[in-house]
């Protein structure tokens, strides 16, 4: 008897290797980054640098305090976890961070830009109070510090784009299926 299907193409294991890679991400991006599922646009804190003990880090706390910004952050998997445990903690003391917004979906960051620019901020385990900081008041905090604080740091484009090699593999992923769609017509005599 003769199979009617044992002609038919295979279909390519790229497809599917892709396939698994758009799951690991999409999985990785909601279980451990603790970014939004629906599209959202949404602040963000990037730490710069700590503050070394020569900056008088009470009298920036107070100032934090006195004009927050607050940023709201969804706690990941991971970070919830650990709290549960009783290991995690607030951080007491200042940090130089810098302000940024980022547009994700699916926990996948698609990319960010530069909202508030330098900021003094107190990271939390919920949320993080910042207060923007102008270029005098930086280059102050650098005189206190003995050092430029900023030195070395870059706009971390990667930390808040990854998420469009997702999107660039689901494209891939599309483009090869209708390729191997029209394949599979051509070698079973489909019109």
């Amino acid at each position: 008897m003769h199979d009617l299907f044992e002609d038919e193409p295979r279909r390519p294991t790229l497809q599917a290797v892709l396939l698994a890679a758009i799951v690991m991400m999409i999985g990785s991006g909601i279980l451990f980054t603790g970014r939004p599922l629906m599209l959202s646009n949404s602040p963000r804190i990037d730490r710069v640098a700590e503050l070394p003990a020569s900056v008088d880090r009470a009298e920036l706390a107070r100032e934090v305090v006195v004009y927050p910004y607050w940023v709201p952050q969804r706690a990941s998997f991971l970070t919830r976890f650990v709290a549960s445990a009783g290991a995690a903690r607030a951080q007491d003391y200042p940090v130089l961070g810098y302000s940024v917004r980022e547009v994700t979906i699916l926990g996948l960051p698609l990319f960010g830009y530069t909202e508030l620019g330098f900021v003094v901020a107190i990271p939390g385990l919920s949320s993080t109070q910042a207060t923007p900081i102008s270029d005098e008041q930086l280059a102050a905090l650098d005189r206190q510090a003995g050092e430029k604080l900023e030195r070395g740091w870059l706009f971390p484009f990667w930390k808040h784009s990854w998420g469009l090699l997702a999107l660039a593999a689901a494209g891939l992923a599309v483009w090869l299926e209708l390729r191997f769609q029209a394949h599979r017509r051509a070698v079973l005599g489909i019109i």
